[in-house]
């Protein structure tokens, strides 16, 4: 490419995560050198974040879902300045392989214009990083049993993440704990015309028990009664 046409394809990478993704993002599947192609389901996720803010998914496995996810937070450390992203996961196991699959995302654009280097974090290790060019940063943790109310405790959120809600223990406390510290980084992110919001994804765990508090939440955003937009891949739809 020559650096005009660079320019324009950063430019247009920034402004549009589907053509991000399907220009920079290279398919998860072991062996295959290939960049991502979305299905419809998956590009409704993207466009979801950006227009309505707030996500819950219910997903069947194997479907793309949490990847396209991480790909979104690819995405915002890369193009947006000083933007904090919180994943909240079941196990501690969980929470680094979610930042790890976006490490890889990260470590994989074809693009070395793109691309970030070794010596652009400024932090990277199994549960957290941070891109100095940026400033911007993905922080990872498990909800503990014994403090559930501490989990991100002290970081203004752009973007909360919970992964596989409907199997984490003690999520409600942590949720109602979390909820109003992202308010803040939400209100700032939209007068400034960012994206912002809150993903909630997880395969369905029953009506009661540790899935009860998703089950819940689902049933508001079915029924139009919370700032949820419902959005539903199931394996039928990814061919």
């Amino acid at each position: 490419m020559s650096v005009a046409e660079k320019t324009h394809f950063y430019e247009k990478c920034s402004k549009d995560p589907v053509f991000f993704i399907e220009n920079c993002v290279m398919a998860p599947t072991t062996g295959q050198d290939a960049l991502v192609k979305l299905y419809e389901p998956q590009k409704e996720i993207v466009t979801t974040f950006t227009e309505h803010h707030y996500l819950i998914l219910n997903k069947s496995r194997q479907t793309g879902g949490s990847f396209i996810t991480q790909a979104i937070c690819a995405w915002l450390v890369l193009f947006y300045n000083n933007y904090v992203i919180g994943i909240v996961s079941r196990s501690g196991s969980e929470s680094s392989k979610f930042n790890k699959k976006i490490l890889d995302i990260l470590d994989k654009i074809p693009q070395d214009f793109i691309r970030p280097k070794a010596e652009d974090f400024v932090e990277r290790n199994a549960q957290s990083f941070k891109l100095g060019t940026t400033m911007s940063e993905v922080i990872s943790q498990a909800v503990s049993p014994m403090n559930p109310e501490g989990i991100l405790r002290g970081n203004t959120l752009a973007l909360l993440i919970i992964d596989e809600c409907a199997f984490i223990n003690n999520i409600e406390k942590a949720y109602t704990a979390i909820i109003p510290a992202t308010s803040q980084a939400h209100e700032a992110a939209k007068k400034a015309g960012i994206p912002y919001g809150n993903f909630i994804i997880s395969t369905p765990n029953g009506m009661k028990g540790r899935g009860e508090f998703y089950f819940r939440l689902w049933t508001k955003a079915v029924n139009g009664q919370s700032t949820y937009q419902p959005r539903q891949i199931h394996w039928r739809s990814i061919p």
